[in-house]
């Protein structure tokens, strides 16, 4: 599969590290290539990685090669069957987004960003264990048919875009909103 997608990938972790969106080996991003998927691999710090280190998944999910993909990985496979407009999955722990998911309530903070970017208000998916197919199911029924951002409950932000820079930057513009509300509302 592509390297330069290999590449965009490792980069995209970067760039979200150096934004303040994960730290360590927090967060996870996908893309798809032809009939499977390139995802982060489990356990590896941003600096870390390289295009060798990103793990192929086959079109039923299964690891071509070697590696350990992130352990969210059916929460992204849920995402691609569920959505055949996202192309790039990125997830996030930004302190902003995390911690605004502690209080349950949608992030609704109106302005233009929120519409452009999100699609609407970002709901939050019920907290569930890490990687199960309950919160792969949760992150998908908040996402919804239309809306690109959605919050997990205790956990952080999962973006799509049809690229790799279009989830980025909705990950985030919707930190920066989180941030706003915060600092709006009070909370």
């Amino acid at each position: 599969m592509s390297d330069a997608l290999r590449t965009g990938i490792c980069n995209t972790v970067r760039a979200l590290r150096d934004e303040g969106l994960l730290a360590g080996s927090q967060g996870n991003v996908s893309v798809r290539s032809g009939q499977g998927t390139l995802i982060t691999p489990t356990g590896v710090r941003a600096e870390d990685l390289a295009p060798r280190t990103i793990i192929e998944l086959g079109p039923a999910g299964d690891v071509v090669g070697d590696g350990t993909p992130s352990g969210e990985t059916p929460t992204h496979l849920a995402l691609y069957r569920a959505r055949p407009d996202a192309q790039a999955v990125v997830h996030a722990h930004g302190p902003w987004s995390v911690a605004w998911s502690f209080g349950r309530a949608e992030l609704a903070l109106d302005t233009e960003d929120l519409e452009a970017y999100a699609g609407g208000p970002i709901q939050i998916a019920p907290h569930h264990p890490t990687g199960s197919e309950m919160l792969a199911e949760a992150v998908v029924a908040a996402l919804g048919p239309a809306r690109h951002v959605v919050l997990m409950e205790r956990h952080g932000l999962v973006a799509i875009g049809a690229d790799l820079a279009e989830a980025f930057d909705r990950a985030l513009v919707i930190e920066r909103l989180a941030q706003v509300a915060w600092l709006v509302l009070g909370r």
